[in-house]
């Protein structure tokens, strides 16, 4: 929801770009898009108005906090190699490295194409993915960063160097079947979920994680949080698709601060070590207590993971 999205921190300033030479800011319903994931759209008409040019150097004196470039037509591959020619690599790592607040990894591409250039039924998931642009803590969330649809630039002109630049190139998520609850409970063993310490259930999911133990690892999720990951798959998918959720189903994390806000919700903090060159990485998993159907004695669940600021 918008309040969900806008909640997630302060609206960070989004520079959302149809077209690249001219440079094209946002028209018609973007803005309005860019609004409702969360952020506040840059180099954009009034509501409903046409899409405005822009000079590269306005872009970068602008400074926005996240660029997402939404190339007319495009999809990934096409729209950085038209980048790329249009503007040289040297005055797009001008963009990256001095004209993005928020740094070279904010600077996004997404498949114009599919999602953003047609006001039709997969407006929610435009949303969505800008939404994991947008916010850091989102990324990934919705299942379209890491896929054929949303990609960050560096990610894809590291794609290019190598070769792997087929048009039919797809990394998008698999659907995934409905599995009955007969289904379900059949392919996990009994779980029992601490009722103390918020700090046990983090403990339980991530050594669920690191053993491989998906199925599990979701059963830690709160209810919400089961619903809005929708199944197992869907979650472990997205885990493997995120830079640092992915170094949990591989790399031992320590516990460290814990704070109850109330009863019922506390925070986790969870630290992930250097490592070679992956930095010091610092999560905080919210908790919340719940009373399962089958009985009536509490249990802490995971409600939501994002970077500890």
């Amino acid at each position: 929801s918008q309040e969900s999205t806008a909640s997630v921190t302060a609206k960070p300033r989004v520079a959302l770009l149809e077209w690249c030479d001219p440079i094209m800011g946002c028209g018609y319903w973007l803005p309005e898009l860019v609004k409702l994931a969360g952020g506040e759209a840059m180099h954009c008409p009034p509501p409903g108005g046409a899409t405005p040019t822009i000079s590269f150097q306005s872009l970068i004196e602008s400074k926005p906090d996240v660029v997402v470039f939404a190339l007319c037509g495009f999809n990934l591959k096409r729209a950085a190699r038209e980048i790329v020619n249009s503007w040289g690599m040297h005055k797009l790592e001008k963009l990256m490295n001095d004209g993005v607040s928020g740094g070279r990894k904010r600077v996004f591409v997404v498949d114009g194409n599919y999602l953003v250039n047609r006001s039709g039924p997969r407006l929610i998931e435009s949303a969505e993915a800008l939404a994991e642009a947008i916010h850091p803590a989102l990324l990934g969330h919705f299942g379209h960063f890491g896929t054929d649809l949303m990609s960050t630039m560096d990610d894809i002109l590291r794609m290019m160097k190598i070769g792997n630049e087929s048009e039919s190139y797809k990394i998008r998520l698999k659907s995934f079947e409905e599995k009955s609850d007969a289904d379900q409970n059949n392919s996990k063993e009994k779980l029992l979920l601490p009722s103390t310490k918020p700090q046990e259930a983090v403990s339980m999911q991530l050594e669920c994680l690191q053993n491989g133990n998906l199925v599990n690892a979701f059963a830690v999720n709160s209810k919400a949080n089961q619903m809005r990951w929708c199944s197992p798959d869907r979650f472990a998918a997205v885990l493997k698709s995120h830079g640092d959720f992915c170094r949990l189903l591989s790399e031992p994390a320590k516990i460290g601060e814990i704070k109850e806000t109330s009863g019922r919700i506390a925070t986790v903090r969870v630290i992930l070590a250097e490592q070679g060159d992956l930095p010091l990485v610092e999560l905080l998993w919210t908790m919340v207590a719940e009373v399962p159907d089958r009985d009536n004695k509490m249990v802490w669940r995971t409600e939501k993971v994002g970077p500890a600021h």
